[in-house]
């Protein structure tokens, strides 16, 4: 997995040579056309200005291709998900925000696989399973609670109504 810098610093570092590179043509515009005359400023201006779009193109599209990337890859594990499909994983190459998401996103796969093997134990009869709520927001874990304590209940219930 290589280490990424920050994606606000990426921008930030892009924006700031921008501003560079603007600053230095205005300097160098200003001494050259100290010689020189106006014609010939109205030139340098206009090469000026199209090296800085040229510019901000190369660095627009290098921002563009650092997000588009990581966003496909989120959107298309999480368009699996949500065809029900708990057997996907986001691979994680960098350690920037991106990265941050897709190991959460890895980690509530994960969850939800487990909570649908869960749900499987209970279907087949098995009412020994443990669930523990991951929090006090954890509303289907909470759900599987109350299912296998109801269950265990009426089982009991009828356990004694027989003897």
């Amino acid at each position: 997995m290589e280490k990424k810098g920050s994606f606000r610093v990426k921008i930030i570092v892009a924006f700031a040579l921008f501003y560079v590179l603007i600053v230095a043509c205005a300097v160098g515009i200003g001494l050259y056309g100290y010689n020189k005359g106006v014609y010939e400023m109205v030139y340098i201006v206009g090469a000026a200005i199209v090296g800085s779009l040229l510019f901000d193109l190369v660095v627009l599209r290098y921002i563009l291709g650092q997000v588009s990337v990581p966003l496909r890859k989120i959107r298309d594990v999480l368009g699996q998900v949500a065809q029900g499909n708990v057997d996907v994983k986001c691979e994680i190459d960098t350690m920037d925000e991106f990265g941050e998401i897709m190991a959460d996103i890895n980690k509530a796969v994960a969850q939800t696989k487990a909570q649908a093997e869960l749900a499987k134990k209970i279907a087949s009869g098995d009412m020994t399973v443990s669930v523990t709520a991951r929090s006090d927001k954890d509303v289907l874990s909470k759900a599987f609670i109350d299912l296998l304590e109801g269950n265990n209940a009426i089982l009991s219930n009828i356990k004694e109504s027989t003897n």
